[in-house]
């Protein structure tokens, strides 16, 4: 079962998870699914996107300890705002959260994610109140 925490993971380990996604990225079905989310997302979906992307992109991300929660909590943001975006019920009355999502998952740690405390790291970062 995945964890969240890095430190269980041996060098290898992370360099084959880093390759696999990197490969996934560069492919040419990546960019045409990315292309028809843009294109047919909700707004709400586009900018939870964009979120998730502009923060993997900034320069040293993974280098804090919160770094790796934070891309998990926006990737559990993004499919909370794709369902709502279908018109799932739970979704739209806020009976899911992104612990729900990501429990479906298989993350052990999964009850250790301070969401609130990582949503304000985020926001710092993303308005460069802090130096990463």
């Amino acid at each position: 079962m995945p964890t969240l925490n890095q430190k269980t993971r041996t060098k290898e380990e992370e360099l084959k998870i880093y390759n696999e996604f990197l490969e996934k990225v560069i492919s040419l079905e990546y960019k045409r699914t990315t292309f028809k989310l843009s294109l047919l997302g909700s707004v709400d979906v586009v900018k939870a996107y964009n979120n998730l992307t502009e923060f993997t992109a900034l320069p040293n991300v993974q280098q804090q300890p919160d770094d790796n929660k934070i891309i998990i909590m926006l990737y559990a943001t993004l499919l909370l705002k794709i369902r709502k975006d279908l018109g799932n019920k739970s979704t739209l009355l806020k009976h899911l959260n992104e612990k729900d999502i990501l429990k479906t998952m298989n993350i052990r740690d999964i009850d250790t994610l301070n969401i609130p405390k990582l949503r304000l790291r985020y926001r710092e970062i993303k308005n460069g109140q802090m130096k990463k």
